[in-house]
């Protein structure tokens, strides 16, 4: 009988287990994406993803103020 180490795990439980918290990590982080609050909040990522230039978003910035 071999004696592994304090917590009697052996070394192919940590691929499991990795591959668990992995999967969860993904889960975890596929559900916690940040969505846009309100209409100007999705207007500004408009604007930073470049989807729009800066004239149309100032014309669409003064039609939602």
């Amino acid at each position: 009988m071999m004696y592994y180490d304090c917590i009697g795990m052996s070394p192919m439980m940590i691929v499991p287990i990795l591959m668990i918290l992995g999967l969860l990590f993904l889960i975890y982080s596929f559900f916690n994406k940040e969505k846009p609050k309100n209409s100007l909040d999705m207007l500004k990522s408009r604007y930073a993803n470049g989807e729009i230039t800066k004239e149309e978003y100032y014309e669409i910035r003064k039609n939602i103020l």
